[in-house]
This record gives structure tokens, sequence and C-alpha cells, in this order.
């Protein structure tokens, strides 16, 4: 499943430099719709490992738990 992030990296950076291109701004733009493309990647191949069963649901959630709660160590 990287080929999904590396297709999601690729896309966002096609995408950028054809709207740069077009003359619609700099390599700001190409460097965020890369990003972008990584991001949605990203999402697609946690989402087939998670469709698929090779990580565990409950396991994510404690993660995200752990990352985003206000306690201390």
């Amino acid at each position: 499943m990287p080929r999904l992030i590396f297709a999601g990296l690729i896309g966002g950076l096609i995408f950028g430099v054809v709207l740069v291109w077009q003359g619609a701004g700099a390599a700001g733009l190409v460097l965020l719709f890369t990003i972008i493309g990584l991001l949605v990647g990203l999402a697609l191949w946690l989402g087939w490992r998670l469709y698929t069963g090779e990580l565990d649901s409950e396991d994510i959630k404690a993660l995200i738990g752990i990352i985003f709660s206000n306690r201390t160590r």
C-alpha cells in the first residue's frame, strides 16, 4: 500500500505544477498540493489497512486518545 501514498504524492505534485504552469501562483502552491496529495494517499493507505484488518481500530483509537489528551507525563 505504500504505492497509494506515492501515487497521492505524485498526483499532488503534478496538479501543483500544472496550476503554477497556468500562472496561478508560486512554488509554495506546488508544495501545498504535494502535501495535500501525500495526506490523501496516507489516508487511503490507512483506510485500506483498517479495511483489510491489518490494523486494529481499537489500537488506533487508543493512540489518538494518547496524542490528543491533555495529560502531563
